[in-house]
């Protein structure tokens, strides 16, 4: 999940596209991981374990679950 959230970020699946059609066009500004907020569904092991990597990754995370939601910090 990380891996694909730091690709999406830099726009890999837009470049992808492009590289099969010869095409080496800029895509706009890539994200910062650490100037982002995340949400995250459901904080068992996996929505949990992400969460933690996106947080140390400097990134503002909001987690929710089904019994309570609140910043990751504060779990």
């Amino acid at each position: 999940m990380v891996a694909l959230t730091l690709a999406l970020s830099c726009h890999l699946d837009i470049y992808q596209r492009q590289q099969g059609q010869h095409v080496w066009k800029q895509h706009g500004r890539e994200l910062f991981i650490g100037e982002s907020t995340v949400l995250v569904l459901g904080l068992g092991d996996i929505g949990g374990n992400y969460a933690k990597r996106m947080k140390s990754l400097g990134a503002y995370v909001i987690g929710i679950s089904r019994s309570r939601a609140g910043h990751l910090s504060e779990q």
